[in-house]
């Protein structure tokens, strides 16, 4: 191995995949909508180096595809484990991730080779060649990683079964890059004497091969971007529908309160004329009891319910009283931190489903002892929703809307949703990241 050789390995192996490491890694978490975390960096930029070492050694080897799926698997792991992010998610992220930089390797790989005989020269021609080829990828790869977050990153996610869907196509464009690095240019540079021979390949053939797979990935980007905001739409829609339920929900509580109230006010003049009574008979104890008797009738008119958040308060007050009315039993102990990044809107959605799914199923199994509990309080950096209610069905249930957008919530915050049905009672549980700022949440860039 001459000099040249051994400067382009030092260069490659060290230099080269510390940058590119650090790039990806950062257009990962950007991607991934987070913020950045020395350790999970640091971890990524190591074990990259290891696998290109260990790449190195077995090169002739027909193992590189298990190394492009190492790498993968790599930048999958540290969104996973470090980072909780949604495993389909992740995986698609990692994949676009890493096919950017083949993408970029292969285009720079074959630029370099068809402008390389007006310059390179003898000895170092090789190490001066890799200089160049990995400056080029560098500059590449920080172009497309751009475009796609200004351009083509969607904003509020992407249901699992689409991540899925989406990851076949780029899965199979980072094998034909992998194979185009590997078996055209990688593993066939050769240096006779003081010149360097050329892959035997066609450099044109293959820089248009790289231009349509450019086409093909900012494409299907195009898509997962539309397709998510069609999700988004659809979502909205359905929002809007349950605040037109929630509108019919408050005529028929404020009809109850208006008959409630009508009663009251028809009844007052004879407890004033009982009280007058007893006043005048001299019977003070039996006249304090029967204040005290009155001085609960209003609590029947309203459901105080002081989560700390205004919004939860005033919406669980009215579905929790028209609740009352039916006869179901109430327990709500739900404090809501005040400095979290739980948005007012997500809050309506997870309290205006899980509650309106429980009285439904305590109407559907009517009669006495029907009852609803519902606790939530942060723990840590999480925020642990618990519903329980009394219902009918026993065994399976169907999944609905509700529990659907419940999962919206849980899903663009990182958390999770558990339910189970066991003796006659239902059990809801939803666990919340609350964490990480609003602008992460939200999408705003960064």
């Amino acid at each position: 191995m001459n000099g040249a050789q051994i400067v382009y390995d030092i260069f490659y192996l060290v230099i080269f995949n510390i940058v590119v490491a650090g790039m990806e890694f950062n257009f990962f978490l950007r991607f991934s909508e987070h913020k950045q975390k020395l350790v999970p960096y640091i971890c990524y930029i190591s074990l990259t180096l290891l696998v290109s070492v260990l790449e190195i050694k077995v090169h002739p080897a027909p193992l590189l595809l298990l190394f492009l799926i190492a790498r993968i698997a790599l930048l999958l792991g540290m969104g996973v484990i470090f980072l909780k992010i949604p495993l389909t998610m992740s995986l698609l992220g990692a994949t676009i991730t890493k096919l950017v930089s083949y993408l970029a390797s292969g285009t720079s790989a074959s630029v370099t080779f068809l402008i390389a005989p007006l310059w390179i020269q003898a000895k170092f021609g090789l190490a001066v060649l890799g200089v160049v080829q990995s400056f080029f990828s560098f500059l590449i790869i920080a172009i497309i990683y751009q475009i796609i977050l200004k351009k083509f990153l969607w904003r509020g996610g992407l249901p699992n079964q689409y991540s899925a869907v989406f990851f076949l196509p780029i899965s199979l464009i980072v094998i034909v890059e992998q194979y185009i690095l590997n078996q055209v240019y990688g593993m066939t540079i050769v240096v006779e004497g003081e010149t360097i021979t050329k892959p035997v390949a066609d450099n044109w053939q293959i820089l248009l091969i790289q231009l349509f797979a450019y086409l093909g990935l900012f494409s299907i980007m195009y898509a997962c971007q539309k397709l998510s905001e069609d999700v988004s739409n659809r979502m909205r829609c359905q929002l809007l529908e349950q605040e037109i339920a929630s509108q019919r929900d408050y005529v028929e509580e404020s009809n109850l309160r208006y008959k409630q109230t009508q009663s009251f006010r028809h009844d007052v003049k004879q407890h004033l004329l009982v009280l007058n009574g007893l006043l005048e008979r001299g019977e003070v104890q039996q006249a304090k009891d029967y204040l005290d008797k009155l001085e609960r009738i209003p609590e029947q008119f309203s459901y105080p319910c002081k989560t700390g958040n205004t919004v939860t308060d005033t919406l669980l007050s009215s579905k929790l009283s028209i609740a009352i009315q039916y006869g179901i039993r109430i327990e709500c102990t739900v404090k809501i931190p005040s400095s979290c990044n739980l948005d007012d809107l997500d809050l309506c959605v997870l309290f205006s489903n899980a509650v309106d799914n429980a009285i439904h199923a305590c109407r559907q199994q009517g009669g006495k002892g029907c009852f609803i509990r519902i606790s939530g309080k942060q723990k840590g950096d999480f925020f642990m929703l618990e519903v329980e209610n009394s219902c009918p069905y026993a065994g399976a249930y169907k999944k609905g809307i509700g529990l659907s957008n419940i999962e919206a919530v849980a899903e663009k915050y990182s958390g999770a949703v558990t339910t189970q049905l066991q003796g006659g009672c239902f059990f809801l549980n939803v666990l919340l990241v609350i964490s990480r700022s609003l602008d992460d949440i939200s999408g705003n860039p960064h």
